[in-house]
């Protein structure tokens, strides 16, 4: 469930991104919810250059990627979760 909300999140950035390629009035930033943990706390946070994010990949470790890799990663992730859930 959490890939997948971070995947929808993503592919809304990928979204704005690309409109704001194509429209040069949008600005540069953009703002999230951030969960500060176990979906109890969260803040706002303001996302300077939306074209890297960071995803929390396991094992406290996080990653950056760009918003495609992101995409691919959740994917993939998800795919991953699914099949695993579905051998027991």
């Amino acid at each position: 469930l959490e890939y997948e909300q971070l995947h929808d999140r993503l592919t809304i950035l990928q979204k704005r991104e690309t409109e704001k390629e194509q429209n040069s009035s949008f600005k540069n930033e953009t703002s999230s919810m951030v969960d500060l943990g176990y979906n109890m706390a969260y803040c706002r946070a303001t996302i300077s250059n939306p074209q890297k994010v960071y995803v929390d990949v396991g094992m406290g470790f996080h990653v950056e990627f760009s918003l495609d890799e992101a995409l691919s990663f959740c994917t993939r992730r998800i795919d991953f979760l699914k099949k695993g859930a579905l051998d027991y």
